[in-house]
């Protein structure tokens, strides 16, 4: 292995468990909101967080979302199925917002056009989020 593609799967490695940090926090503040139980909350922050970085830097962090999520719901000491469920919905939100983003709509992450905006609010808002 070449020093360079060492060096870019170690920088990918540290965003990654800088990403799940990150996601794990925002769950974290997520779950403060939970009023009838520990482990369902009616806001959900990392949900933009994931669908952002996923659009902007690819599926390569996906395996950050999946961490934080993991370790966010551990805390939470729900059921393993509950656990697993909730990591697979916010990979799969973050992957299907992020491919219904950059393919279909073709988004511009200048956001200049109504278009772009709008996009973002159907597919990133409603569908992505329904999928989760």
């Amino acid at each position: 292995m070449s020093f360079s593609l060492k060096h870019r799967y170690i920088s990918l490695a540290w965003q990654n468990l800088l990403l799940a940090l990150v996601h794990f926090f925002a769950a974290w503040m997520s779950l403060q909101f939970a009023f009838i139980q520990r482990n369902v909350t009616p806001l959900w922050l990392p949900s933009g967080i994931a669908l952002a970085l996923v659009t902007l830097k690819g599926r390569r962090m996906l395996p950050g979302i999946a961490l934080g999520t993991l370790l966010a719901m551990i805390l939470t000491q729900a059921p393993l199925t509950f656990i697993v469920g909730a990591v697979v919905s916010n990979v799969l939100e973050a992957s299907v917002g992020a491919y219904l983003l950059k393919r279909i709509a073709e988004l511009r992450l200048d956001l200049g056009r109504i278009r772009d905006v709008a996009w973002l609010i159907i597919f990133g808002g409603f569908i992505a989020t329904a999928l989760s």
